[in-house]
């Protein structure tokens, strides 16, 4: 012991007889057996020691028989009233009238004096082993007739029991009230008291009258009490102390006080009656009894059970609403109408429920109210988890308070913080109704659908890339379709309110499609995009909870072409309202990119958009040598054309050159090449002379498609003209001494 404040120490001190030389006689015996010896020690406190009790509470019937031992259990409790189960102190026994022999009963652990018998008085070492509770047998013979039996601590007498069990009364005989029939022989002592019941439910009574009567001084069943008696009943509240139910005994309900109590029949045999008892309601009480018309014993013939507790049969659950009073649809597939989302509050309202349907009003007026929880168990998904800890738990399980009839109670502020379909169940809060053990109720219809709150959308992780078309030039023509090089991906989590993983989000409980999607656009800050309704994107259920928007330009995206304008950098914004198909929502738009300089979506290899045209001009020369035909790529500079040197991207072919001749029978072979383009023709030979009107046809539907690269060629305003020219054979430049000349005709 390290540090004890006022603690007592108690040694047990224990004699053996003392002997001589081997084989000798004893020298001394002690008549001593063994005894406490309490020292103070008042150095400080104990390390770890447990807290004294704050009192003590005693339990008997309040009717004992001179001849039959009486049952009497004192119970360590709290502040509270909790039993204090590591309590390991001495207490005092006292019948306080000098008179009575204690002996200790079954089922103790501890340690039991009785160092002068008779005296009434004993004492009693608690083990932790006794759980703060331990019984003991009172035998009393005479002496006066009504007694208060008293319990202190010896340490600290100011540690009392406190009274609440009321007085006892011995007489020579009265009612022992059993669990069972009393066998012959008897047993000593007699110890079948009523075991705790259900309420709403009958049980037996076992009734005999026992003890010594003038005419038969032998101890046990009065055989000669036989026939039909009549016997007043009375129940008593112990906890809650009062009460609205009565008893019944064979159907008839009993009185709550001994003055109010009314005769009833009962038969006897030989001394013995059985009774059928019920209580309609929760709580510890007492049936008491008594039969006034002998003479002997003075005031009749008593009896009564000890102490029992009457638990609840059942925890029905008769509404779930959500938190505005909206009721529960009671959905049993991922398919039917939802409830409410994952964490967010929904009401139950139960009855506490007797084994016929009633309501029980006691249940919560207890000294120390008894409370209720409830719990879950996942219906659908099959498989899935039952909580974000997958334990059933409900948030504010226990957050019930009276409501309208008595025995009736709601709590509004439950919550379950996952995806699918419960039932609820509830039982005791702390699984021991008074002692008697915990009592689970009838489990809930399906509760649900509950859905996720809120998704996460992180648009960061993959934010996607487009391909420039010329990315050896780092620009794309307006008109041109490009593509992403790398697609945005937004990455999404299903979420309660609490934000934990809703992981049940999966499969067919999965609402999130391409088609409940909103507002997808693409925007940029110069520039007319096309299309301006994208198709949408791709979905992907990536299991517990999560899920991947894809997004594809589909069909591709390019800039439209109107009339010429200057360069600019394509700063491109995607946005899409991410939501499913029962509203659940991130917060919206999502985003990626944007319209400013230098926040758009990037490009592989710049971003520059041009306005630009294919352009071929007329040429003339030699019939006998090739003729190279100007051709080449320009783009506007917002002030004028120029030749687009960094293009060396275009390609043509020489099938969509059409070659028409304007002299019957010229011919000549083109030759295209690419990178950079270039476009020559074969000679016609000698005195092959003429022209041939040159197209090259950039059409979507006839030609090269590349509608990025018409004109308006022909002036009326619609850039839609593929670029022509004339080649001519058979006329020469002149001398380049020449500077200026004029035929005459």
């Amino acid at each position: 012991i390290a540090d004890a404040s006022q603690t007592s120490i108690q040694f047990r001190l224990g004699f053996d007889r003392g002997h001589g030389t081997t084989g000798g006689p004893p020298t001394r015996a002690f008549s001593i057996d063994h005894a406490f010896l309490d020292v103070t020690y008042t150095g400080g406190t104990c390390n770890g020691a447990p807290p004294p009790p704050d009192h003590f509470v005693i339990s008997h019937d309040g009717a004992g028989i001179n001849c039959l031992g009486e049952t009497i259990t004192v119970t360590a409790v709290d502040s509270g009233g909790a039993t204090l189960t590591d309590y390991a102190g001495v207490i005092r026994l006292d019948t306080q009238s000098g008179l009575g022999t204690w002996t200790g009963a079954a089922g103790r652990k501890g340690i039991f004096a009785d160092a002068t018998g008779g005296d009434g008085r004993a004492t009693y070492k608690f083990k932790s082993a006794d759980n703060g509770v331990a019984s003991f047998i009172l035998q009393y013979e005479s002496g006066a007739a009504t007694i208060d039996i008293d319990v202190y601590q010896i340490t600290d007498s100011t540690i009392r029991d406190d009274d609440t069990e009321g007085s006892i009364t011995f007489s020579p005989s009265g009612f022992t009230v059993t669990g069972t029939v009393l066998p012959n022989p008897m047993p000593a002592p007699i110890n079948d008291p009523i075991q705790h019941q259900t309420a709403g439910s009958a049980f037996s009574l076992h009734l005999a009258a026992y003890g010594q009567t003038p005419s038969d001084p032998v101890c046990g069943v009065i055989e000669a009490y036989t026939g039909s008696k009549s016997l007043k009943f009375w129940s008593n509240y112990s906890d809650p102390a009062s009460g609205t139910v009565s008893v019944s005994i064979d159907g008839s309900s009993i009185a709550t006080s001994s003055g109010a109590a009314t005769g009833q029949a009962v038969t006897f045999s030989s001394g013995q009656a059985t009774v059928s008892a019920k209580y309609k309601d929760v709580g510890k009480i007492q049936i008491s009894m008594k039969d006034d018309a002998p003479a002997e014993p003075a005031g009749g013939i008593n009896g009564a059970t000890s102490l029992f507790v009457v638990k609840p049969a059942d925890f029905f659950v008769t509404l779930v609403e959500d938190a505005s009073g909206g009721a529960n649809p009671g959905a049993s597939t991922f398919a039917d109408a939802k409830f409410v989302k994952a964490g967010a509050p929904f009401r139950v309202t139960l009855e506490v429920r007797d084994a016929e349907g009633g309501r029980t009003p006691n249940y919560g007026n207890e000294a120390s109210p008894e409370l209720i929880k409830v719990s879950a168990t996942l219906v659908e998904p099959v498989g899935g988890f039952n909580g974000s800890l997958d334990d059933g738990a409900i948030a504010n399980d226990n957050a019930f308070s009276p409501f309208g009839a008595a025995g009736t109670f709601r709590g509004t502020t439950f919550s379950w913080d996952e995806v699918g379909i419960i039932r609820i169940q509830a039982q005791v809060d702390d699984g021991d109704y008074l002692g008697a053990g915990s009592v689970t109720g009838t489990p809930s219809g399906t509760i649900g659908r509950f859905t996720p709150d809120h998704f996460d959308a992180d648009t960061t992780t993959t934010p996607g890339s487009f391909k420039t078309v010329c990315g050896a030039g780092a620009f794309s023509y307006i008109g041109q379709s490009f593509d992403y090089l790398a697609d945005p991906v937004i990455y999404v989590t299903a979420r309660s309110t609490s934000n934990s993983i809703t992981r049940n989000y999966v499969g067919d409980w999965f609402k999130l499609g391409p088609g409940d999607l909103t507002g997808l656009a693409y925007s940029s800050g110069a520039g007319t995009l096309s299309p301006s309704a994208p198709a949408a994107p791709s979905v992907f259920d990536t299991g517990a909870g999560t899920g991947r928007i894809v997004f594809s330009n589909g069909p591709r995206l390019r800039f439209v072409r109107g009339i010429p304008e200057q360069p600019f950098n394509a700063e491109i914004e995607l946005s899409v309202n991410v939501l499913d198909s029962d509203l659940v929502a991130a917060t919206n738009p999502k985003k990626f990119g944007g319209t400013t300089a230098a926040a758009g979506i990037a490009f592989d290899s710049g971003k520059t958009m041009r306005f630009g045209r294919l352009a071929m001009k007329n040429a003339h020369g030699s019939e006998l040598v090739e003729l190279q035909v100007p051709l080449r790529t320009d783009y506007y500079t917002g002030v004028g054309w120029t030749a687009n040197t960094s293009d060396t991207c275009t390609t043509l072919a020489a099938s969509d050159l059409s070659l028409t001749p304007r002299v019957a029978g010229l011919t000549t072979t083109p030759t295209l090449t690419n990178n950079p383009i270039a476009l020559s023709l074969s000679p016609t030979g000698a005195d092959n002379t003429g022209s041939f009107d040159l197209l090259f046809d950039l059409s979507p539907t006839t030609g090269a498609n590349r509608p990025w690269l018409l004109f308006d060629w022909d002036g009326d305003s619609a850039y839609d003209d593929s670029p022509s020219a004339r080649a001519t054979f058979g006329i020469f430049k002149g001398s380049d001494m020449l500077i200026y000349s004029r035929e005459l005709y």
